[in-house]
């Protein structure tokens, strides 16, 4: 199942992440420290999860050289497909 697209219910698409950014920086009361994506369950395609590591790091990379804030924190959330058994675990 995958849930990093535009039209999900799980947080934002990485296009509006500037968006947040913004307004997170604006709260005296909030820190940014990182990024955290979903990229969705069942995954068996290592290649999904290179892909939102390197956008993610290319989003880092652009916080960094417009706010001078390097975030100290990426979450590539997820999980990699495992058989399912019949029995119980």
């Amino acid at each position: 199942m995958t849930t990093g697209v535009d039209d999900q219910k799980f947080g934002f698409p990485l296009g509006r992440a500037a968006e947040a950014v913004e307004r997170v920086r604006r709260q005296p009361r909030l820190e940014l420290v990182g990024l955290h994506c979903h990229i969705g369950s069942q995954i068996t395609d290592v290649g999904v999860y290179e892909d939102a590591v390197r956008r993610l790091a290319a989003f880092m990379t652009e916080i960094a050289l417009r706010h001078g804030t390097c975030l100290r924190q990426l979450n590539i959330g997820g999980g990699h497909a495992v058989q399912a058994t019949g029995g119980l675990v």
